[in-house]
């Protein structure tokens, strides 16, 4: 196996990233537990395993073998390509594209600041977050978050007691003040175990793993250590932190789910694993030459 590969597997990274919008403000010197609970709403819908509805195929195209001018087959080894030149089909024509909105009407000036009023309620936050495991910790996994909303937007460091594998797919959360937060995320995971045990076997030294604070015992909380929140990002950081202390077995059942839909999905493919399939491509010219049959004539280097 290469080493990218065992890397990628021991490590099981993904690199993580959130937009932010958030205005210059002022530092926040408090630390970051969390104040009284608030409810997490407009979260976004979390998977619960269930499979979605699949739409309808599309209708397929039935040719008459009579209106198919010309075959060209191509074999790929696993598979065969086929093009076929067909007699034209008419098409519905395109439809005119509808006119510019008029800056002027009412209705559409209404909508224009009905769109600056919900962005103005809305603040986006662009955060980072590696999950450290270890069978050295007593309290579960340790985040490390990374937040590039602070001052002069230099990144700022929080350390989290919460599991934020469970929280991937939280994509807004209201916060104390009634502020509605909105987020972009993604994962990682490192397994400091197994990446130390794979530093020493390859004997290039000693892993050393990042500094992590004591944080509290008891419910999910975080504290900074590197850089100042501004008053904004803590509260949003406080929301989230409410959420998963609030709804922790449901989103722990959640995230069961999911990773038994994606065994089984797993476990289904190696048993059945895809096939390459035929393909036809069919085309016509769609110029006043072509809908009347004619074939062009070979273009000429000159």
């Amino acid at each position: 196996m290469k080493r990218t590969s065992l890397i990628l597997i021991l490590a099981g990274y993904i690199p993580l990233s959130l937009l932010s919008h958030a205005q210059n403000e002022d530092p926040a010197t408090e630390s970051g537990t969390s104040p009284e609970a608030t409810e997490g709403q407009g979260v976004s819908p979390v998977a619960d395993g269930t499979p979605p509805e699949l739409s309808p195929p599309p209708p397929k195209l039935v040719i008459a073998p009579e209106d198919v001018m010309d075959t060209k087959t191509f074999d790929l080894g696993d598979n065969l390509i086929t093009t076929q030149k067909i007699t034209p089909i008419e098409l519905p024509p395109i439809p005119e594209p509808p006119p510019p909105p008029d800056p002027l009407d009412p209705a559409v000036q209404a909508r224009i600041q009905a769109m600056r009023e919900n962005r103005q309620a809305t603040h986006f936050v662009m955060i980072g977050a590696t999950v450290y495991r270890s069978t050295a910790f007593t309290n579960g996994p340790r985040t490390k978050i990374t937040s590039w909303g602070g001052q002069g937007r230099e990144p700022v460091v929080c350390w989290s007691s919460a599991d934020w594998t469970l929280l991937g797919r939280t994509g807004s959360v209201v916060g104390e003040s009634g502020q509605k937060f909105e987020f972009m995320m993604a994962g990682g995971s490192i397994d400091l175990d197994r990446w130390s045990a794979f530093i020493a076997q390859r004997g290039t030294g000693t892993y050393q793993s990042p500094a992590i604070p004591e944080i509290p015992a008891g419910e999910a909380s975080f504290v900074v250590t590197e850089g100042q929140l501004p008053p904004k990002t803590m509260e949003a950081l406080n929301a989230l932190h409410d959420l998963y202390n609030d709804k922790l077995a449901t989103l722990q059942a959640n995230f069961e789910a999911r990773e038994q839909e994606r065994r089984e999905r797993d476990e289904y493919l190696r048993l059945n694993p895809p096939q390459p399939k035929n393909i036809v491509i069919r085309h016509w010219r769609m110029d006043e030459a072509g809908q009347q049959g004619i074939t062009p004539k070979p273009a000429v280097a000159r």
